[in-house]
């Protein structure tokens, strides 16, 4: 894999283009995901390992989606509906989907970059759930998805926090871990 792109007189190093790549693919809403799968086909004709970032990105989030409705789906009761973006505001933007608990509302933050999150992207999540609390009558609390491990200092910033809660899920191999953290968030405890 070159390790350079040149256009022009201007060069980049590959690594980062991927990574913004993937970065575009992750911050995608759900509703525009086909038309950037569309521009990735296209992409993977003159760079096919840059456009698979991008495809991972996309087919990350799609399976975390599908786990979480599976661990909706074995809640006792339809205590808790899956929604995609209904809630909204107008400074920090929305959450990739939320869940509706009888007793809160919990954002759900899907990140599927493979490199670490900052500081600054846990904080970002924090501003969500204050300017959503603001707007809404119930408490709310959130959920964030990583496709890697937090940075030490991004998970020092979530400790303390009683409205939040993170796992780091690989894959369908962490479906307990994710049911796990899923009914923490909302609320329900985990049946023996």
């Amino acid at each position: 894999m070159p390790t350079r792109l040149k256009i022009g007189e201007n060069e980049a190093a590959w690594e980062g283009v991927q990574d913004f790549v993937e970065r575009v693919a992750d911050e995608t809403p759900r509703e525009a995901q086909p038309a950037l799968l569309d521009a990735l086909s296209e992409l993977a004709e003159a760079a096919p390992q840059l456009a698979a970032a991008g495809v991972g990105a996309v087919t990350y989030e799609t399976q975390i989606v599908d786990m979480i409705n599976g661990v909706i789906n074995t809640l006792p009761g339809g205590q808790v509906k899956f929604v995609f973006g209904l809630v909204e505001n107008k400074r920090t933007g929305r959450p990739d989907l939320h869940l509706e608990a009888p007793n809160r509302t919990v954002l759900v933050e899907i990140r599927s970059s493979t490199k670490m999150l900052s500081p600054d992207s846990v904080e970002y999540l924090f501003r969500q759930i204050n300017d959503l609390g603001e707007e809404r009558p119930r408490p709310v609390a959130a959920l964030l998805v990583t496709r890697t491990p937090l940075r030490p200092d991004a998970f020092d910033v979530l400790r303390g926090r009683h409205d939040v809660y993170y796992v780091h899920v690989k894959g369908a191999q962490d479906f307990d871990r994710l049911e796990k953290a899923i009914r923490n968030a909302v609320g329900l405890q985990l049946r023996t």
